[in-house]
Parts: structure tokens; C-alpha cells; sequence
């Protein structure tokens, strides 16, 4: 808030549009939580859904029903089921990774084999979720003083067969890093996407699903370079050419 160019910025923007109230420090946006924070190694954002998680309802099942594992859900019971994937799964996409593969797999086990025991571990989703919710936090990287010098990370993987039908999942995370991790030295990650699919073709091998997995997860990177580079200033064409460097 010192910094002259920044005051000029605001100034601008402010002028420019109508604001409500003026919120610093935290704020609620569309169901997060967003915090800025300062610890002992400087300020970091970060960002949870507590108040979300909270509020997460239980399966809405008749708890008879529910103790019958190899009971057939009725219609009513599967719509019930996919509205509490539904909350859960808004909840993966935004700020808890740990229950995304999870959600994808059940909302499949889900149309092909509509038992109790989908919907018990949609419950069991549902209270580890909210006994261990996640926060997610974002720091200043250190060794990154140029914006040239920020590496993307992507790890992806694969379960081979793992789905009722027997298709395979992919999955990654993406992360953002400073220049030491080109020379494998050991440093600051900050996750700032993942993500959990059914791969496109049924795989033969483990291979085969690895590669999948890989060539999607190659594709984020990409995409998250040349976004970093757009932000950055250097617009479509430089940033294309930062990528085939």
C-alpha cells in the first residue's frame, strides 16, 4: 500500500467503477475464504472453505436402508447421493485435493453400480472432510526474483483399471517453484492447480495409462507457462516463444 506506482493504479480503478464496502485482510469469495497473512518468512495468502465444510450435509438415506451394504439404491436414493457428490465435489475443484480422485471415482461407481456401499463411502468422504479439512496457502518463492525465473512443476500419474467399467484415472498436480529445482536442489512449492479424470481410451497396459496421464499432464504445464507469461507482460507470441525455449 506504500508503494507510489500501486496508489496510482488504485486510484485509477477506483475512479473508474463503483464499490460497496471495503474489505482488507480477508474476504468471502463465492464460498472461500481468502486471508492475507504475514508469518516468519513474510506475507502468504491463504485460502480455505471451512465455513462450506461445516455446513456439508449428510447423506439424506433412511438409516435402516443404510446399514444394508448390498442394498440397490432406489432412484430417489441415487438423486440424494449425487447432490452430496455435487457439494463434495465443489469442494475438490476448489481448496481439498486430497478427496478429488475419490469424488470422480464414486460419481462413476455410482451410474454403473448404484449398491449402498457407494452411498457409505460418500458419507465416509463427507466426515473425513470435515474432521480434516484442507487449507490452502500461497507464498512468495524466495529465489524467484524475475518472473522469468519461476519453473512450473507437473507431476502426473495413473491407476490402471481401477473403474467398475474398466477404463483407468489420471491425475496431477501443478505446481510453481524457483529456478534451483532446474539443478534438482530442493525448494518452495506452491500448488496452484490439480486434477483427477477418466482417461479417454481404455488402456492396455499400466504403460499405456502413464502416458496418458503424462501427455495431459505436459498439457497443463504448457498452459500454465504460457498463462504465467501472459500475466508477465510478454504477451501470446513472446510467450510462445519462452515455451519452445
Amino acid at each position: 500500500s506504500s508503494d507510489l506506482k500501486w496508489q496510482k493504479i488504485k486510484a485509477a480503478i477506483d475512479r473508474e467503477y463503483q464499490w460497496g464496502s471495503s474489505k482488507v485482510g480477508a474476504y468471502r469469495y463465492v464460498g472461500s475464504d481468502i486471508h492475507h497473512r504475514t508469518g516468519s518468512q513474510g506475507n502468504y495468502i491463504m485460502v480455505d472453505q471451512d465455513s462450506y465444510v461445516e455446513n456439508l450435509a449428510d447423506v439424506e438415506i433412511d438409516p435402516v436402508r443404510f446399514k444394508n451394504a448390498a442394498t440397490v439404491l432406489t432412484k430417489s436414493e441415487i438423486g440424494k447421493c449425487r447432490s452430496a457428490l455435487g457439494a463434495l465435489q465443489w469442494l475438490a475443484v476448489q481448496t481439498q485435493p486430497q478427496i478429488c480422485a475419490r469424488c470422480n471415482l464414486l460419481l462413476s461407481e455410482l451410474a454403473r453400480e448404484p449398491k449402498m456401499t457407494v452411498a457409505q463411502e460418500i458419507q465416509q468422504v463427507i466426515r473425513e472432510t470435515r474432521k480434516h479439512p484442507h487449507r490452502l496457502r500461497f507464498d512468495r518463492i524466495p529465489s524467484v526474483n524475475h518472473w522469468q525465473q519461476m519453473v512450473v512443476v507437473t507431476m502426473g500419474d495413473q491407476a490402471h483399471n481401477n473403474r467398475p467399467d474398466g477404463s483407468s484415472t489420471g491425475g496431477l498436480i501443478n505446481f510453481l517453484g524457483g529456478p534451483e529445482l532446474l539443478d534438482g536442489s530442493p525448494g518452495r512449492l506452491v500448488m496452484v492447480s490439480w486434477r483427477t479424470w477418466k482417461l479417454r481410451r481404455v488402456a492396455i497396459s499400466s504403460n499405456d495409462a502413464e502416458i496418458q496421464a503424462m501427455v495431459e499432464a505436459e498439457d497443463v504445464n504448457f498452459r500454465t507457462r504460457l498463462l504465467w507469461a501472459e500475466l508477465n507482460g510478454a504477451g501470446a507470441e513472446k510467450g510462445l516463444d519462452l515455451l519452445a525455449f
